[in-house]
């Protein structure tokens, strides 16, 4: 249980971190603007400006981080990013 509350902070954390902060010397500021220059619909710049998109990339690359590349992996990195997702939607 332990495990899976601090898989979710992780999840939530590193979320909430490329999409909202600028980082440490403005790494994740220096790498939004640079897809924001290559077009707005650009997939790359979607995918950090948007936390409930990128918590399911970060959901599913920890979950294959900490389990390898199984379907029950993929399925926890899911369950972590709806849990991330209830943490943004309904907590904040």
């Amino acid at each position: 249980m332990i495990e899976l509350i601090i898989s979710i902070l992780v999840v939530y954390r590193l979320t909430n971190m490329i999409s909202q902060e600028e980082g440490p010397f403005d790494i994740f500021t220096n790498i939004k603007q640079y897809f924001f220059l290559k077009g707005r619909k650009n997939f790359f710049f979607k995918l950090l400006s948007c936390r409930l998109c990128l918590s399911v990339w970060i959901g599913w690359a920890y979950a294959l981080y900490r389990g390898g590349l199984h379907l029950d992996s993929l399925v926890y990195g899911l369950a972590l990013s709806g849990a991330v997702t209830l943490i943004i939607t309904k907590g904040e």
